[in-house]
């Protein structure tokens, strides 16, 4: 798998701290770093949690794989009245591969409507649904078209994407 910079910017967060905890004035003392901010829940590649706030019986819901498992727990926390911060001046280099294979564009969609269903109901996990395959039906016939009347390689990245996410979605 080929390694990669990721050009988007993570900011550091925590959960389960309050602003006055010891280990978190004494990494921050002077301010090097900036203020903390107070977010209704922390996602992303780099948290902290204090161990007594994890969530019972795992600190991840075991329905999700990769896609919103942090989204999740970022809502649980939140249910559960944990305060969350982030330090918005901090940021880490996400090293990793990317996957665009018709199985994690499937993945990403199971896990999108598990994640409404679980927590928004039914209702709201269909709508979005009908609205996804919207959306992906409107890109896929673009792109097609563009990819007739070009040479492009992206564009014809693009349509072979959005054919796959087409399909992944009406997997439903």
């Amino acid at each position: 798998m080929a390694q990669a910079i990721s050009t988007t910017p993570y900011s550091f967060g925590f959960a389960g701290f309050d602003s006055k905890d010891m280990i978190l004035e004494a990494a921050w003392q002077g301010g090097a770093v900036g203020k903390f901010a107070y977010v209704l829940g922390v996602m992303g590649a780099f948290f902290l949690i204090r161990r007594a706030m994890i969530p019972s019986p795992a600190l991840f819901d075991k329905d999700f794989f990769f896609f919103y498992e942090d989204t999740a727990l970022a809502h649980t926390l939140q249910n559960n009245g944990v305060p969350c911060y982030i330090v918005p001046g901090a940021s880490i280099i996400h090293l990793g591969g990317k996957s665009g294979s018709a199985n994690s564009i499937s993945s990403f969609y199971q896990s999108r409507y598990l994640y409404l269903n679980k927590f928004y109901g039914p209702f709201h996990a269909r709508a979005v649904h009908f609205l996804d395959r919207t959306r992906i039906l409107r890109k896929w016939s673009l792109y097609s078209l563009f990819s007739r009347l070009t040479a492009s390689q992206r564009i014809k990245d693009k349509q072979r994407h959005y054919k796959m996410a087409w399909e992944a979605a009406r997997q439903k």
